[in-house]
């Protein structure tokens, strides 16, 4: 076995290869630090990038309450102002108690810019109390209603607002609505339109009037609405006193102490016939018919005198303010006239008035009269005659015939 040559493996012909250098590949590894850089970068270059191209643009806005901006795109805020690149950018703006304002923020190539934005303020509510109550109140002319009064929807801004009602002076003020829904209230005291007029009169019980319509006193205070105004005092038996005044509205007047003039009294006074000439207290008043002024309480003496009648007297005292009627009858003063005629059958009449034929004894009232007498176939004949009371007159009358009456003439 030690003879035995170990065997050995046959060897056969390779497939030749060219040789080629080996290539490794490598990959860079990404970290986090190396993001944070690159992000970091690309951001500082938009800042820098957005500094030098942005814009200073102020918003202002002009509202009572604190607002609220709100920008499109982006914008930096600075201070009151925002760095914004040119463009258009949507806007809004809220404030409590205004409408909200929605438009667009435009910004140029300017390097400082400024837009002001106004609110609209929403609207109010008016409360308004006026002593008296029941004053209509009018907005601009328009009249709204009655206090008290709640008017809602008061667009904010100046108006003119009038509150009046009968015998107060018109209450008249611009007031600026604030709107914004708040509430704004309004107590007015309206001013009294009259002047306070303090009166004391005597008698105490007397009818008042101011130009003409009847007043009354109340504790002894009269309202007199301002202007030039009469005052009438009445009272019955009293002479009525008219004091003028001028009121002012919300003064006092104190006419103190009135008294007044007691009437005088009134007689009216007629006569029959009449004519009469009258006399008061000897003095010369008038002639019937008239009426009399007599002072109150006061004895007067009347007479009464017409010619061919009896003078007739009377005393009167009539109270303040009284009214008498008489009538006096005057009697005729007569005086006797003896007439005698020829012929017998000769006509009396006494003007114009038959009184027979023949002579005649004639009581006539002591005034001028006509008598004429006729007779057919004579001439009349009138003579004229004035009686005297308690004195006796004749009168003699011869007719002539007509022919002889033609040649007397």
């Amino acid at each position: 076995m030690a003879d035995q040559r170990p065997q050995t493996d046959a060897l056969s012909a390779a497939t030749f290869e060219p040789r080629t250098d080996a290539v490794v590949e490598t990959r860079r590894r990404v970290t986090p630090v190396g993001v944070a850089i690159g992000l970091s970068g690309l951001l500082i270059a938009y800042v820098l990038f957005f500094l030098l191209t942005a814009r200073s643009v102020s918003v202002t806005v002009s509202a009572e309450t604190p607002s609220s901006i709100s920008i499109s795109g982006i914008h930096l805020p600075f201070g009151e102002r925002y760095l914004v690149r040119p463009g258009t950018y949507a806007m809004t703006v809220t404030a409590e108690g205004y409408r909200p304002y929605a438009g667009n923020l435009v910004v140029d190539d300017t390097e400082i810019q400024s837009q002001t934005i106004q609110l609209t303020p929403l609207p109010g509510t008016l409360v308004i109390d006026s002593s008296p109550v029941s004053a209509m109140v009018s907005l601009d002319g328009s009249a709204i209603g009655n206090t008290p009064l709640t008017i809602e929807g008061i667009e904010a801004g100046s108006v003119k607002m009038i509150l009046s009602t009968d015998r107060y002076l018109n209450y008249e003020s611009v007031i600026d609505v604030a709107g914004r829904a708040t509430t704004q209230r309004f107590s007015i005291n309206l001013i009294p339109g009259w002047a306070r007029v303090t009166i004391e009169t005597d008698p105490t019980e007397v009818d008042v009037s101011i130009d003409n319509e009847p007043a009354s006193v109340r504790e002894g205070v009269l309202e007199v609405m301002q202007g030039e105004r009469q005052i009438t005092l009445a009272s019955p038996g009293y002479v009525d006193q008219v004091i003028n005044v001028t009121a002012i509205a919300d003064s006092d007047i104190d006419l103190g102490r009135i008294e007044l003039i007691p009437a005088a009294g009134l007689l009216r006074l007629s006569s029959i016939p009449t004519g009469a000439v009258v006399t008061r207290d000897g003095r010369f008043v008038g002639a019937t018919p008239l009426d009399v002024a007599t002072e109150p309480s006061q004895r007067h003496r009347f007479q009464l005198s017409l010619a061919g009648y009896s003078p007739a007297s009377f005393d009167l005292s009539l109270e303040k303010g009284a009214l008498a009627e008489r009538q006096i009858a005057l009697s005729p003063a007569l005086g006797d006239v003896d007439v005698r005629v020829s012929p017998d059958n000769a006509q009396i009449s006494v003007n114009g008035k038959d009184q027979g034929e023949g002579n005649q004894l004639l009581s006539l009232p002591s005034v001028e009269h006509i008598l004429t007498i006729s007779a057919p176939g004579y001439a009349s004949l009138e003579r004229r005659v004035t009686p005297r009371a308690g004195l006796n007159q004749r009168i003699d009358v011869a007719l002539l015939t007509i022919e002889a009456a033609r040649k007397a003439a």
